[in-house]
């Protein structure tokens, strides 16, 4: 017994002392280049670590432009994962100071997928049309773009915030932890799934039918023809139809 004590505490040491090398923290210096990467034939993006990212359309160009402190660059991971673009300071790289993290793309892509965490932003500069779009934010993390589709998905997680305009026949949202759906420029012409938790709002315009589950403060708002199919609140939650 305690020669395997032995053995668990020498690999816990060993393993904090890894942690510890493998941790490198930077300062930003006070030059900002930009470099340019070339990347094609992906279906989605996914961004964290601060970065802040806008998508324009082209259907002849395409460009990834990596706006930055110049000392950041080597630490920057812009890369096709899984046929995603994948946008990430390298793991173990902790930034201390005002840092330039900004990416900007031109595709001709059809894009249906975006994910943003840890603070980042993601801006459309063009409207998408594709039948099946999916929004995933954590994080405090941010969308804004145009978007018309036959179904989307938004999944809303630690005070994010997905400010959108469009259209979709069928809309699945959920959105927990302060997390906000902004405006009434989504317009849901079928069938809406809502889920709201811990202090989360949605504000739609909504056609179709609506099926709602609210609980810890959680607000939909609405406009709109749309009709209750199904509700559940909880918590001083509401479901309010706005004229």
């Amino acid at each position: 017994m305690n020669t395997l004590k032995s053995i668990l505490l020498s690999l816990l040491i060993t393993a904090s002392i890894t942690s510890c090398f493998n941790n490198t923290t930077v300062h930003p210096s006070n030059n900002i280049t930009i470099l340019n990467k070339e990347i094609s034939d992906y279906e989605g993006i996914d961004v964290s670590s601060g970065f802040v990212v806008d998508v324009e359309y082209s259907s002849t160009d395409e460009s990834i432009e990596i706006e930055a402190n110049d000392n950041l660059h080597q630490y920057i991971e812009v890369e096709k994962v899984n046929n995603l673009l994948r946008i990430k300071i390298q793991n173990g790289v902790s930034i201390r100071g005002n840092a330039t993290l900004k990416v900007h793309i031109v595709t001709n892509d059809v894009l249906n997928y975006f994910a943003a965490s840890g603070a980042s932003t993601i801006s459309l500069t063009d409207d998408i049309s594709s039948d099946d779009v999916t929004i995933s934010l954590s994080g405090a993390s941010k969308f804004n773009g145009t978007i018309n589709s036959n179904t989307l998905d938004i999944d809303l997680s630690g005070a994010s915030n997905a400010d959108l305009q469009g259209s979709t026949e069928s809309l699945s949202l959920d959105a927990t932890g302060a997390s906000t759906l902004s405006d009434f420029d989504m317009v849901v012409q079928d069938k809406a799934n809502i889920q709201l938790s811990g202090a989360s709002n949605a504000n739609l315009t909504i056609n179709g039918t609506i099926d709602v589950s609210a609980s810890g403060a959680s607000n939909l708002r609405y406009k709109g023809i749309g009709t209750i199919a199904s509700i559940d609140t909880s918590g001083a939650s509401q479901v309010i139809k706005v004229n």
